[in-house]
């Protein structure tokens, strides 16, 4: 089953050096199919990244104020631990998941994440 989750941020401060982040209202879980960013009056400086509660950074935009579909996949790892080139896995979630914005202008975000939750 696809199930929603969005996180809304309020930025504020001085127009190029605004911030701001928002959190899950409850806990993630499952594999992250896609991420929808619509932004509100957000600088062509804004860096926006979403990380889960591990820290484990999920997606990263840097100098982006288009609205737009997000489909992120981190690389794979070998049993040394060197990345895999090329070869991806879906990103798996158990926990809040965190958008900050920064380097922006005072204004809004609407950050939507469609989680697979693995029933039905």
């Amino acid at each position: 089953m696809i199930r929603t989750y969005v996180i809304d941020i309020t930025t504020t401060g001085t127009a190029g050096s605004a911030t701001g982040s928002g959190t899950t209202t409850r806990p993630v879980n499952g594999v992250i199919a896609g991420i929808k960013v619509d932004f509100t009056s957000q600088a062509a400086t804004a860096d926006t990244t979403i990380v889960d509660g591990l820290g484990q950074a999920i997606l990263t935009l840097t100098n982006v104020n288009a609205d737009g579909w997000y489909y992120p996949h981190p690389e794979i790892h070998d049993p040394t631990g060197s990345a895999i080139n090329k070869h991806t896995c879906p990103f798996v979630v158990d926990s809040y998941v965190t958008a900050s914005i920064a380097q922006s202008n005072a204004g809004s975000a609407q950050i939507t994440l469609l989680v697979n939750d693995g029933r039905g």
